[in-house]
């Protein structure tokens, strides 16, 4: 789509699974989107990457919350279903003390062809002591 004769950026929040979906699913859109942004799994990847066709990807993007857990659940919570092999839903139950993780990509993109032309991993660990 073009405004003002520039290409308007379209970036896609691809919610999955499975890695192997999101790499496939960055391929087949090289070209046509700006980016494609991988999210779900909350643990991030390190394959921040231009594709051929101008198109940024990364298979996920990481999470935003408490750096001692396990994507985001109390440790405990999140074994339990591992370790009793009974199916539970693991859902968070209250705040887990300690650093936050902020993990983040920054996508570069060329305003007159809408093609991204830089993408780089940018991840924080904010200490909760320096937020009171």
């Amino acid at each position: 789509m073009k405004r003002w004769g520039k290409k308007i950026p379209l970036i896609i929040d691809f919610h999955a699974e499975a890695t192997s979906e999101k790499v496939v699913l960055g391929w087949f859109l090289d070209g046509r989107v700006s980016a494609i942004l991988g999210t779900h799994t909350r643990t991030p990847t390190a394959d921040a990457r231009l594709l051929k066709q101008g198109t940024a990807h990364v298979t996920d993007v990481g999470m935003v919350g408490p750096l001692d857990t396990a994507a985001g659940l109390e440790v405990e919570s999140a074994l339990k279903p591992f370790i009793t092999h009974t199916p539970l839903r693991s859902k968070a139950t209250k705040p887990t003390p300690g650093p936050v993780v902020f993990n983040s990509v920054m996508v570069d993109i060329d305003p007159q062809s809408g093609r991204a032309v830089g993408i780089s991993r940018h991840d924080l660990i904010i200490d909760d002591e320096s937020m009171i």
